[in-house]
């Protein structure tokens, strides 16, 4: 299922053979010249079926296996950054349902958002796709997510040295990693704080504008429906319940995103749970495959897809060396292979 890497000769893999030997060059050197001011790696998949697989999934799978992303020094701007841009040309798929998919590494999810991601697949490589033109759809994702990735002022910023992943100006500031942890526990007190405040704060009644109160925990169960208990006894969302002198109830839900339960696309309650049965493990060499079963509590439904497992990869003692094969060159990848995931696309 997920084509061999194309390094070191190439940065494409093109499976079914849509582009021409001139058009495959020309896009090598396009994705080499971003690679060389600094930008990451960006692996491309072109292939004529994913199968029964979600393209999330295979684009994962390929950003693992293919290894891509740069190995860097922790705090580096450019540690584990890489993107794959995954096609499947809709005259080629059997079942004629066309895919566009940009799979990011953790380093570059925060500027190829999911959001961002499907946008360059609707608005810059789809179009050119619908017309057969696939050099020109795949040139488009390049310069998308280069251009994406070149206004990131740290990326513009950093002084690490694109060919060895060192730092010059390292010892002269904090690392990155510090900044940002100081900041996140910073900006997650205050969330707390303020959500909060705007759970308890008085409210108004908006049918009589009288002053409502809270219910306590105790009674305020009464008023919610069966679904709505199941998801406090589930933990998966909790409920404010706020009634005024007149008697008018206001049922607020505050999820919980800690419980390991999501919403039922039935019934819409958030009581879901997943299991995941392994079909075949992986290897070194070889994928695996799972088999992801969803089944709600309020409704019963039951829904059971298949999902890729990646390649393991072996422990690695080379990566002062994998980190300079980001630097251009040659059509290498970094050998990070890290990604959370994230990403985007379109179907056409």
């Amino acid at each position: 299922m997920i084509p061999p890497s194309p390094a070191p000769a190439s940065f494409i893999a093109d499976v079914p053979h849509v582009l021409t030997p001139a058009q495959h060059q020309a896009l090598d050197e396009r994705i080499r010249s971003s690679q060389s001011r600094g930008l990451g790696d960006i692996g491309v998949a072109v292939m004529p079926s994913i199968g029964d697989y979600a393209p999330a999934d295979v684009g994962v799978a390929i950003y693992r296996t293919w290894g891509i992303g740069r190995i860097d020094t922790l705090g580096s701007a450019r540690r584990n950054l890489g993107v794959v841009l995954l096609i499947v040309p809709k005259e080629l798929a059997p079942d004629h349902q066309g895919q566009c998919w940009i799979t990011t590494g953790t380093g570059a999810e925060g500027d190829i958002t999911d959001a961002v991601s499907g946008r360059i697949c609707r608005e810059s490589i789809v179009p050119a796709l619908r017309t057969r033109d696939y050099a020109g759809a795949i040139a488009a994702g390049i310069d998308g997510i280069a251009e994406r990735l070149g206004k990131d002022q740290e990326l513009a910023s950093d002084s690490s040295t694109i060919g060895n992943g060192t730092s010059a100006g390292s010892s002269r500031r904090l690392p990155r990693w510090f900044t940002a942890v100081g900041g996140i526990l910073a900006g997650l007190a205050a969330l707390v704080g303020a959500n909060r405040w705007r759970r308890v704060r008085p409210r108004r009644c908006p049918t009589c504008g009288q002053r409502m109160q809270r219910l306590t925990e105790a009674a305020d169960d009464a008023p919610l429906a069966a679904g709505q208990r199941l998801e406090e006894m589930l933990k998966s969302v909790d409920y404010d319940v706020w009634r005024c002198p007149a008697g008018h109830e206001l049922i607020l839900p505050y999820r919980s995103h800690m419980s390991g339960y999501t919403e039922c696309a039935a019934c819409h309650i958030r009581a879901v749970r997943k299991t995941t049965r392994t079909i075949e493990e992986p290897t070194l060499t070889s994928m695996g495959t799972a088999e992801e079963t969803l089944t709600c509590r309020s409704c019963h439904a039951v829904t059971v897809v298949k999902v890729v497992l990646p390649r393991l990869t072996a422990p690695s003692s080379s990566s002062s060396s994998s980190g300079s094969s980001g630097g251009g060159g040659g059509s290498s990848f970094g050998g990070s292979g890290s990604t959370g995931g994230g990403g985007g696309g379109s179907s056409y």
